[in-house]
């Protein structure tokens, strides 16, 4: 609970100790944070009084368990979406290459903080002072298209831009309902029982991962249990979908592959439950760039 002494010691996806017992999550934000990223107490942490032993039987329990690719997989994306992720793409030209960065805050000088752009291969892309590029964004249903000039490069404490803030931008409704990444284990019920893994999520529908000896055909009907978080409560959820057709470039991943379905008609109490959590995640992934939008006048549709 947030505010109180942890009662047992939290760990990460990868076994590494975060906070120790007695401990305290100090924010919701961390809370959820914790959630997203995998993080979790053994059994034996849970039921006794936290000592070194605790570690240990992390350790043993990891050991005697049959991972999966589809576990192994689950393990990376909790990590992965507990990390900034890009959100914006840049580029010097309108339709040339593009490179992925993020917003680090605003400036009380009316400037935004972008992290510096990176190449696929790692290395920094050159940005000069004075210079106005092109980005580009999805936030959640709307994309959002703008020009804006790069303030200052700056290389210390790390790599950043600050860049002025925008004056009007091109805005376009591309989504009915926001879609979310998440994190979710699932279990499939039909057409046969599997494990599968919710990586990203909406009121219309979902994309699952799954084994890839788990064989889905495109038009099938299927059916999965999976629970979501509610105002600090687990709800289980029992949801129908329709595989949909794969999009051009969608591959599989060391023996996993992915799916969309498309949900058949919620009901009221499936409707409220997934727009409550869909809704908190948003709340955790605002930042100053989407109330900077939202803040604005109503977008028009271009």
């Amino acid at each position: 609970m947030v505010g109180k002494p942890l009662p047992f010691s939290i760990y990460g996806a990868d076994n590494m100790l975060l906070l120790a017992q007695g401990q305290v999550v100090k924010t919701e934000g961390m809370r959820n944070a914790l959630l997203r990223g995998g993080a979790y107490c053994s059994r034996t942490d849970a039921g006794e009084s936290a000592g070194g032993s605790s570690a240990a039987a992390v350790r043993e329990e990891t050991s005697s368990e049959v991972v999966t690719p589809l576990d192994k997989f689950m393990r990376e994306h909790a990590i992965a979406l507990a990390k900034p992720r890009p959100n914006l793409r840049m580029s010097r030209e309108d339709g040339s290459e593009s490179y992925p960065t993020r917003i680090i805050g605003m400036h009380d000088r009316n400037s935004m903080i972008l992290a510096a752009p990176i190449r696929p291969d790692k290395t920094f892309v050159p940005v000069f002072d004075r210079q106005t590029w092109f980005f580009r964004a999805l936030y959640h249903t709307t994309a959002i298209r703008f020009q804006a000039v790069v303030l200052k490069a700056v290389f210390e404490p790390f790599p950043h831009l600050h860049i002025d803030v925008p004056r009007s931008m091109e805005r376009k409704l591309v989504r009915s309902a926001p879609r979310v990444p998440v994190c979710l284990r699932a279990n499939i019920v039909e057409p046969s029982n599997a494990s599968a893994v919710i990586v990203d999520l909406s009121v219309g529908g979902a994309r699952i991962a799954v084994n890839a000896d788990v064989v889905l055909e495109q038009q099938q009907r299927v059916r999965f249990t999976a629970n979501v978080a509610v105002y600090q409560r687990s709800v289980a959820l029992d949801l129908t979908g329709t595989v949909l057709p794969r999009e051009a470039g969608e591959e599989g991943i060391a023996d996993v592959m992915f799916h969309r379905l498309q949900f058949e008609p919620l009901d009221n109490f499936q409707l409220l439950a997934l727009e409550a959590h869909l809704n908190s995640q948003l709340a955790i992934d605002a930042d100053s760039f989407w109330r900077l939008v939202t803040l604005g006048s109503k977008p028009e549709m271009v």
